[in-house]
């Protein structure tokens, strides 16, 4: 039997850990003495202070930790809770990565003046047109393009012609910016009035004219703040108009036809009402 300190000098866990995994039922002592209430560990539990210590450092919370321990018999289910993790680091170091790139990409922008950049803002009626629509709560913004993807997938089974896909549109339900849990909903425009079959979440309908301010800019998506606030300047100086609903882009040239973003050209649009 190992004292509580001996133990923490050899597991490398602290005291105080270890009585955080004692309360959590996650590494119980073997026994604890009834008149001083001092812990005593088993030699055998190094081996699960070490699965514990090495599963943290994999980024496991305790409770998976704890479902880990205690399904360890399952080889499908740890083959789950491992896949997940695996999934999450995957995510966690593509957003790293994109964090990086948008170290350098802001340098760049702040040298070369981007921040003060002007652009050209111009009101505009976006005319009638009939759409095919898929409409999702997506985690974050890097998910969109799975929303490209499954409606390829039906414009794919039922050969539907699209009008342009130069005028492929993205639309932020939400009425507020939001970092996750995100109301978001594409479209591609329509070639005539055919009628075709709703499926696998995509529906086929109109689209009413609108009134819109925007903004057309070429380059990477970080300028979008720049852009916004440029619109909603327009929209304070002429006292003319209020905004009337959710923002969204015309994607003229867009990352699922060009890798190279200095080449992507796109609109960035919020309907209007005069007033």
């Amino acid at each position: 039997m190992l004292k509580i300190g001996d133990f923490s000098r050899i597991s490398q866990i602290s005291v105080r850990m270890l009585r955080y995994y004692d309360d959590k039922n996650l590494l119980k002592p073997s026994s604890v003495d009834e008149a001083t209430a001092y812990r005593y560990y088993d030699e055998a539990q190094l081996t699960d202070a070490a699965i514990i210590v090495s599963l943290q450092k994999l980024g496991f919370s305790l409770k998976e930790i704890s479902d880990i321990i205690q399904h360890s018999s399952d080889q499908d289910k740890l083959n789950q809770i491992f896949q997940m993790q695996r999934e999450t680091l995957i995510r966690e170091h593509n957003e790293s990565l994109n964090k990086i790139n948008l170290i350098e990409s802001s340098l760049k922008n702040i040298r070369e003046g981007v921040y003060e950049m002007e652009y050209s803002v111009i009101v505009k009626e976006v005319p009638r047109q009939n759409v095919m629509s898929l409409r999702r709560i997506l985690n974050n913004y890097n998910e969109e393009g799975v929303l490209w993807e499954q409606l390829m997938e039906v414009a794919t089974k039922q050969a539907i012609p699209c009008k342009d896909m130069s005028l492929a549109t993205s639309i932020f339900h939400d009425p507020e910016y939001k970092e996750k849990d995100l109301d978001v909903e594409i479209q591609l425009v329509l070639n005539g009035d055919k009628k075709y079959e709703d499926m696998d979440g995509v529906v086929f309908k109109t689209e009413d004219k609108k009134l819109v301010v925007s903004v057309t800019f070429n380059g990477s998506y970080e300028q979008m703040p720049m852009v916004t606030k440029s619109i909603a300047e327009y929209v304070a100086s002429t006292e003319k108009y209020e905004f009337a609903g959710p923002m969204f882009n015309i994607y003229h040239m867009g990352p699922a036809f060009e890798s190279n973003p200095e080449k992507w050209v796109t609109e960035a649009c919020f309907p209007v009402l005069e007033i």
